[in-house]
């Protein structure tokens, strides 16, 4: 058995309200108690009741990242994914650099000749 929750004097009733907004079958839990007493002291009422909100809320029990596989590093001939990574950042910096240069405006001007 555990040993009983000791609510403080001055969070009693805001611990009576916070276990009337938790969920009638979790109420009775040990665990579940000893939370909200925490959340109540380290962030007072309105935390812990955002924490017991999401105790309602549920969550998928495995999310998709990505709708496509990942696909794994390839390697080279001698089986560095090292060398392969960075020869794929250097094509990146080069494709950068290509888009940077056809952004350049034209227009502008020698600042001299405003002189």
């Amino acid at each position: 058995m555990s040993e009983s929750l000791h609510v403080p004097d001055n969070m009693i009733g805001a611990f009576n309200r916070l276990m009337n907004r938790i969920p009638a079958e979790l109420r009775e839990d040990e665990s579940i108690r000893s939370k909200a007493l925490s959340f109540l002291k380290l962030g007072g009422e309105q935390l812990a009741r955002q924490w017991a909100e999401t105790m309602k809320k549920s969550f998928p029990d495995a999310a998709t990242l990505f709708k496509r596989p990942v696909r794994e590093p390839q390697t080279d001939d001698a089986g560095s994914a090292d060398a392969v990574e960075a020869a794929e950042e250097e094509e990146g910096v080069a494709e950068e650099d290509d888009a940077f240069a056809s952004e350049i405006d034209d227009d502008i001007v020698d600042p001299a000749e405003f002189d």
